[in-house]
C-alpha cells in the first residue's frame, strides 16, 4: 500500500473545495493538515464542521488566513474572527443545529440529498 505525503494530499485539494473537518472546539482537528492547507494557501473553501474553534486553533487558523468562503457549522461563539467576517459579509456562515448537521452528514454518506 502506497501512502501519500501530507503536502501532496493537500496539493490535490482544489481551491473552492468543500472540506468536512472533524473536531470539537479545536480538539481532535487534524492540525497538521490544517497547517498545510494554510501553507499552500487553498482559497474559497467551504468548511463543514461542528464549529470554527478559536483564533489560531484548528479551523480558526483557516478563518484567520481568510481561506474560508463558507462555514456550515453549529457554533461560532468562541471565534470572534468568524463573527467579524460574517458580520462584514466576508464569509458566509450557515448555522445548523448540531443534530441536524449530523443527520445531513449521515444522509450525504448514504448518497441522499440533505438540504
Amino acid at each position: 500500500m502506497q501512502t501519500l505525503s501530507l503536502d501532496r494530499a493537500v496539493a490535490a485539494i482544489p481551491d473552492g473545495a468543500s472540506l468536512m473537518i472533524g473536531g470539537f472546539m479545536g480538539v481532535g482537528t487534524p492540525e497538521r493538515m490544517v497547517d498545510e492547507i494554510v501553507r499552500q494557501n487553498k482559497r474559497d473553501l467551504t468548511v463543514i464542521a461542528n464549529d470554527t474553534a478559536a483564533p489560531g486553533k484548528g479551523i480558526g487558523k483557516l478563518v484567520g488566513a481568510r481561506l474560508v468562503r463558507k462555514a456550515i457549522v453549529s457554533h461560532i461563539g468562541l471565534n470572534p474572527e468568524t463573527q467579524r467576517q460574517m458580520m462584514a459579509g466576508e464569509m458566509e456562515v450557515e448555522l445548523v443545529p448540531q443534530g441536524t448537521l449530523i443527520e445531513r452528514i449521515r444522509a450525504g454518506g448514504h448518497g441522499w440529498a440533505a438540504s
